[in-house]
């Protein structure tokens, strides 16, 4: 889930308030906001800043409007175009010695996307139906921005590198969020305007990262933190040189491979024979840049041959006799690989994988029962014998995730856009704080309150991603962290103008990352049509309004059921349990009946406490309603 950090990330010796990025070789500067085929936000004004020499006057026109300016003292300047409707394409000009021009810049609704690893997804990490996405991406009116990975102890006027804007198309989209991108396809088409989508996303991430110091200081698990944070930011900057230092020796050993090759340790003649033997998959991590070396004898050359290994976590290179055949990064899977029919011989072949570990240096390779080499149609075990070294490059440096801290995140991602207004937030984040679910409600809805304040709009849309089912499933009714967090997201709708994406039906067991995104972008827009836009139908995910007891029934009545509870799948109704009071939880059978579900008690169970339903890392789950949208895993506790 972790993304390089960039070693551009913060300009440590300058106060942060003014980025180096001019766009001119003159000394008038615009905003890092600004470029060729942006899109502003419709029906509200619109800043446009920069920087110029102290009395500098310029001329800003766009469309038919024209304004005047003059940079101040502090040679800061900064116009205001009026509210407009959508439209363009315009060009933006500022003149004043020279003249910069901007191109291919509409008006519409902007929406920033952020969060973790599930929305910082790109189309092109082998989603769902990949080359079809791609091949359908020929829409001009949306565009993409991605905020440069950046984090400050000190909130940032100005990004720190200008964002890009590129229109959607083949070239261009396999880089777009895949989340954000099935967002904006479905706003495009229902809205007819142009769409703009700017990316501040970064895997790995905990809320509190994104979450303004203001907020954190009135929450006791965060307040202390938060508050050293802003009020030593120069011993931060110190801090944050030194471990940028040890992020770059790390990213040097397993970027660079020409050490390891210069030692031969990829050529099929390397003398492995000190080396250990170990078994895969590996129970046990393994550490710092991992070398694994394994023979095998072939009689012909005419047969397909295909490595499977189930799973490598989670940088790897392999090599086939001495030639590199294939290179794996975080995002990307390496369950079966066909071997390059070039690169073998008749008789003996060798391949080796060199594979490390960026997020916490524990190098998993293989999965139970899929280490296998598939020959033709027969296929083989190829578990044991594997030599295993760690000694040929030296040990990974330990770094430390700075950026996690309190703000970090916020004060150099988020910040520096509130200067310019948006429509609404879609949201993807909760993974890095199940640890810490209990925390994780009053944390979320501290985060949403300062993005409002920051923008100056105190109804700012904000629809959010309920987290997927992960893991392996249980078939007793279980404590979860998991399904803890999840319920702290589905009470933050008690804020107003929120909603939620539930995704329990389309999470992977083994992968944290389900590549179905498109789905989740669907039903992100149906929350922000819910929010901002309003078109009939509004359609939303069964939510449950209360739960109440009556005579020897528990009856559960759904709202966003007008159409009726459904069964996605099977015939018997699954995903609930009850506590009677004083006793455990248990499975609870149960029926639909309209928009209710009610749980017949058994007879033993006079008074129940709570209900829940999807209480699981990974529930078996399968009630909907008429639209097709699985309900929300939930907890509703009884009165007395």
């Amino acid at each position: 889930m972790f993304v390089r950090t960039l070693l551009l990330v913060i300009l440590m010796g300058l106060s942060g308030a003014i980025s180096a990025a001019a766009i001119s070789s003159s000394s008038i500067e615009v905003s890092p906001l600004v470029s060729s085929h942006m899109v502003l936000q419709r029906h509200v004004a619109n800043p446009i800043s920069g920087k110029a020499p102290a009395g500098t006057e310029l001329v800003v026109s766009f469309a038919d409007i024209q304004l005047t300016t003059q940079a101040n003292s502090e040679g800061l300047w900064q116009v205001e175009l009026p509210p407009m409707s959508a439209g363009g394409p315009h060009t933006l000009a500022i003149r004043s010695e020279i003249t910069m021009s901007f191109d291919d810049i509409y008006i519409g609704d902007v929406w920033v996307a952020s969060g973790q690893s599930n929305m910082e997804w790109k189309v092109g990490n082998d989603i769902n139906n990949m080359a079809a996405e791609i091949a359908d991406s020929n829409y001009p009116l949306i565009r993409f921005a991605e905020v440069a990975k950046a984090f400050s102890p000190s909130p940032l006027d100005q990004l720190q590198q200008p964002l890009h804007w590129r229109v959607a198309s083949p070239d261009t989209v396999a880089d777009f969020s895949a989340v954000a991108w099935f967002f904006a396809k479905h706003a495009q088409r229902h809205e007819n305007v142009a769409i703009g989508i700017i990316d501040s996303t970064w895997g790995g991430t905990p809320a509190e990262a994104w979450t303004p110091v203001a907020q954190l200081l009135s929450l006791p698990r965060y307040e202390a933190l938060a508050r050293d944070v802003m009020t030593n930011p120069q011993q931060w900057r110190q801090r944050i040189a030194s471990n940028q230092q040890l992020e770059a020796q790390r990213w040097q050993l397993i970027e660079q491979l020409d050490g390891d090759l210069a030692k031969g340790v990829h050529l099929p003649n390397f003398d492995d024979s000190q080396w250990l033997r170990i078994a895969l998959p590996n129970n046990e991590p393994l550490t710092d840049i991992v070398w694994l070396r394994k023979s095998f004898n072939l009689e012909q050359l005419n047969q397909p041959l295909v490595l499977e290994l189930g799973s490598v976590v989670q940088n790897a290179h392999v090599f086939l006799n001495g030639q590199l055949i294939h290179t794996k990064n975080w995002s990307s899977s390496l369950e079966q690989l066909a071997l390059d029919p070039a690169a073998l011989h008749v008789g003996q072949n060798v391949l080796a994988l060199r594979v490390s570990n960026d997020w916490d240096n524990k190098v998993y390779v293989g999965k139970a029962d899929q280490v296998r080499l598939h020959v033709g149609d027969n296929s083989f075990d190829f578990t044991q014998g594997w030599a295993y070294s760690n000694q040929i490059s030296p040990p990974l440096p330990a770094v430390e995730r700075i950026h996690w801290n309190p703000s970090m995140l916020f004060n150099a991602m988020i910040k520096p856009l509130t200067s310019q207004p948006i429509k609404g937030v879609i949201w993807y984040q909760g993974e890095n704080n199940v640890g810490e679910a209990g925390y994780y409600q009053a944390l979320f809805g501290e985060l949403i309150k300062g993005w409002r304040t920051a923008w100056q709009q105190p109804e700012l849309p904000f629809a959010f991603t309920q987290l997927a089912n992960f893991l392996q499933p249980n078939p007793l009714p279980v404590e979860s962290q998991w399904a803890q967090l999840r319920e702290a997201q589905r009470q933050t709708l008690a804020l107003d103008n929120t909603a939620m994406a539930v995704t329990i039906d389309i999470g992977e067991a083994d992968d944290i990352h389900p590549r179905n995104k498109q789905d989740v972008g669907y039903r992100l827009w149906l929350g922000a049509n819910a929010l901002a836009y309003r078109h009939p139908p509004i359609i939303a995910s069964p939510m449950p309004n209360k739960a109440q007891q009556i005579g020897t029934d528990l009856v559960i009545p759904f709202d966003f059921a007008e159409q009726g509870l459904k069964l996605s799948h099977g015939d018997k109704l699954m995903g609930f349990a009850i506590k009677p009071r004083n006793g455990l939880w248990q499975w609870q059978d149960g029926k639909i009946r309209g928009s209710q579900v009610i749980l017949p008690l058994p007879a033993e169970v006079k008074s129940v406490e709570a209900v829940r339903y999807g209480w699981a890392d990974n529930p078996e789950v399968n009630l909907i309603n008429g639209a097709g949208l699985p309900a929300t895993p939930f907890e509703l506790t009884l009165a007395d």
